[in-house]
């Protein structure tokens, strides 16, 4: 990203340059300018009228022999760039003809701007002074005005382009050093004086010429007045060069302690200390960091010397210590390779128990599917579809529909709890006796036949700690009776209005019983029954479904369930079902689900 910044900061080289020296000059100085014929040079509406007609086409002309002046200028460095920017080869010749132009651009721009602010002023005040007739007074005026801008131009062109050039140099492009130097060494000294005295002269230069018009125009001037201006002038000038000279000298007394410092360093004491200053700045910080850089040093070649003169008795104690370490990592290497001949025969009695496992899971898997039904049964009245993934090989879920005469009279669906082959198993005692004892008892309520279901579960599983929910349904033409064990409440869906809800007697109380199984919890269970009519919907799942969650951890609850059994669409059971199943993936994500899942949903044709 950074790389890509600096080439595109290459790219743009020539409009950067012209932005940052002459926007300033054109709409900060011009403006300055227009304003100073205005209140210093005193014309009259005529004259003033006529100054409108010329500068404007001069401006224009100004702008564009500027931008012209420029690009020859920068022509070499912008060749070289694009060359850079491209990839391309470039000769020495030309990377050093480049580079010359760029480190001496500060000095040519701020040179050539002094020249072209006079040649382009003059462009205006020339043919502004043959035609129109001013005083005396007014031309010394306006030149002195091409003299302010034209000093000016030399301080900010210099500070503006030096600027740019150093974040150019900083980006990288002319990194490689050529023979020659063609950096100008210009002193802080003169910098300072020079932007001192600048700074002096032109408010002076723009009020002296300012009280010169208006003195003439007013008839009061005379060579004793302006032998006080020249003396206030002088005085202005003194203090404008004696004011860097103190603050340089003092910039350079703090440079030269820097300087004497890294000498004595270079030259190997480092027990030695810099001078005081009276003033902290930035330059004293520098000091301050050198300083601990010599004492770091000092701490470093101690530790040498220490390192140099005990260096051959260490070295013995480190050859006695490694030829002892060498004789224990052979005892240890001889340990090992006994280890690795064990871990490899016991790797592969592990594979070949998981070869066994795996078997005995799949054995398990491929029974307890066939104990399980493979399709939903064909009724007149009812329209059915399941799903039922496991999260092993083997499921601790399992259901059942309960068929006579070809007709479907019940549905069960239970969850033994915990996982594996275990409950695997479970699954299929369970299984066999609710189907016993569902149709053993079909002519008693299906409150009662749940009580001899329980009773048989506890007999079969009474030495376990497992124990089942579930759900059991009875069907008797469009009428279904329902009973719940402590599993998620059947949920229903209208045919007519569509709305959906828990499955609840007329004060809406759903019906939920305890555990089946459990000796401890034997109990009455007792039975509700529902009338469905075309279209409405029954939809039964394990609890997997609302105890499973998405990458943010919340759960996808039975609200989540209703709302998509809502809006869901189609004509048969398995379009429905898909739908929610559906969301439910889209919920999760790729959470892992952690429990077997099994859902089936019944619809009245």
């Amino acid at each position: 990203m950074e790389q890509t910044q600096d080439m595109k900061y290459f790219k743009t080289l020539y409009i950067r340059f012209n932005l940052y020296t002459e926007a300033y000059s054109f709409f900060i100085v011009v403006p300055g300018v227009l304003f100073y014929v205005w209140s210093n040079i005193q014309l009259s509406q005529e004259q003033y009228a006529i100054f409108n007609t010329i500068w404007p086409p001069a401006f224009v002309f100004g702008v564009i022999f500027v931008l012209v002046n420029n690009w020859i200028v920068l022509l070499p460095v912008m060749r070289y760039l694009k060359k850079y920017r491209n990839g391309e080869a470039v000769a020495p010749e030309e990377y050093e003809r480049a580079k010359k132009r760029l480190v001496r651009l500060p000095v040519i721009h701020a040179v050539g701007a002094f020249f072209r602010w006079i040649f382009l002023m003059a462009n205006a005040i020339v043919p502004f002074t043959i035609i129109v007739d001013l005083s005396r007074p007014q031309i010394v005026n306006l030149w002195m005005g091409v003299a302010i801008c034209a000093f000016l131009g030399i301080i900010s062109y210099f500070s503006i382009t030096e600027i740019l050039v150093q974040g150019l140099l900083d980006r990288g492009a002319f990194t490689e050093k050529t023979p020659v130097d063609y950096t100008r060494r210009i002193g802080l000294l003169q910098r300072l004086t020079a932007l001192s005295v600048t700074a002096v002269l032109l408010p002076m230069l723009l009020i002296l010429t300012f009280f010169y018009i208006t003195v003439e125009i007013a008839g009061v001037a005379g060579t004793l007045l302006y032998a006080r201006l020249g003396i206030f002038a002088l005085f202005s000038i003194i203090i404008g060069i004696f004011s860097p000279i103190l603050l340089n000298r003092s910039i350079i007394e703090r440079t030269r302690i820097v300087t004497e410092l890294l000498k004595k360093i270079g030259g190997g004491d480092l027990s030695c200390h810099p001078r005081e200053v009276p003033v902290h700045d930035e330059i004293s910080q520098i000091i301050l960091d050198v300083d601990e850089m010599k004492d770091r040093l000092r701490e470093s070649r101690g530790m040498l010397l220490d390192l140099n003169l005990n260096l051959e008795k260490k070295v013995a104690e480190r050859t006695e210590e490694l030829e002892d370490a060498f004789d224990e990592i052979e005892a240890a290497n001889n340990e090992l390779e006994a280890m690795n001949e064990n871990l490899i025969q016991l790797n592969r009695t592990l594979e070949e128990n998981e070869r066994s496992r795996k078997k005995e899971m799949a054995l398990a898997a491929a029974v307890q599917a066939s104990f399980l039904p493979g399709s939903p049964p064909a009724d007149r009245y009812f329209d059915i579809a399941f799903t039922s993934r496991p999260w092993t090989e083997v499921s601790g879920d399992f259901f059942d529909f309960f068929e006579e005469n070809a007709s479907l009279k019940g549905l069960g669906l239970f969850d033994v709890s915990g996982h594996g082959v275990s409950s695997g198993l479970l699954t299929l005692v369970a299984k066999s006796t609710i189907t016993r004892n569902f149709h053993l008892h079909r002519e008693e309520k299906l409150g009662k036949v749940m009580e001899h279901i329980n009773e048989g579960l506890i007999q079969e599983m009474g030495q376990t700690d497992n124990y089942v929910t579930g759900v059991l349904l009875r069907f008797d033409g469009d009428t279904v009776e329902y009973v719940n064990c402590a599993s998620p409440d059947v949920i229903f869906r209208s045919g007519s209005s569509g709305k959906t809800g828990r499955v609840a007697d007329r004060t809406g109380k759903t019906i939920t019983s305890g555990f089946l199984g459990v000796a401890e919890m034997k109990m009455q269970f007792n039975a509700l029954a529902v009338k469905l009519l075309p279209g409405d919907c029954l939809f039964m799942y394990t609890d997997c479904l609302i105890e499973s969650r998405n990458p943010d951890g919340i759960p996808y609850q039975e609200t989540d369930i209703m709302a998509t059994l809502k809006k869901a669409r189609g004509d048969s059971a398995r379009e429905i079902l898909d739908q929610i199943i559906n969301d439910f993936d889209q919920f999760i994500q790729d959470t892992p689900v952690r429990d077997d899942l099994t859902a089936i949903l019944i619809k009245r044709k």
